[in-house]
């Protein structure tokens, strides 16, 4: 991982302890605090990615009734299962007679990633593990 994917209260997985923690403050380019219960970390090298799944979009987020197999994020955005990217953030494309289709758009394979696409899509959702 590198510390410009990261963002506070971004979810990442602790090598150490096998448990997720949260960002909860970056200070400079090289420390990172983190917090999982009582203990905290200051190292980027004892975290790694939590990788999206399945569940955590259901448990989150409504399936579309239009299109199958997405699941709603809110406004004009969608997410869907991709053989390439592990999920593909997708866009909603309306045509001139009040249809539409989505236009994959962003890669998205780990949970931070999803977290901070939401707040650059100004989409007002907190999401949990």
């Amino acid at each position: 991982m590198k510390i410009e994917e990261l963002r506070v209260d971004n979810w990442v997985m602790n090598t150490l302890y096998h448990s997720p923690c949260k960002v909860i403050g970056i200070s400079t380019d090289i420390t990172i605090d983190f917090k999982d219960g009582a203990r905290r970390y200051e190292a980027l090298a004892e975290v790694e990615p939590i990788e999206l799944t399945v569940e955590t979009l259901d448990k989150n987020f409504n399936k579309s009734d239009r299109f199958k197999g997405f699941w709603e994020l809110g406004g004009l955005y969608s997410i869907t299962e991709n053989s390439n990217y592990g999920f593909i953030l997708c866009a909603l494309d309306m045509d001139e007679f009040g249809g539409g289709y989505y236009v994959p758009a962003i890669p998205c394979t780990y949970f931070h990633e999803l977290q901070n696409l939401l707040v650059d899509l100004r989409i007002d959702k907190k999401i949990e593990l």
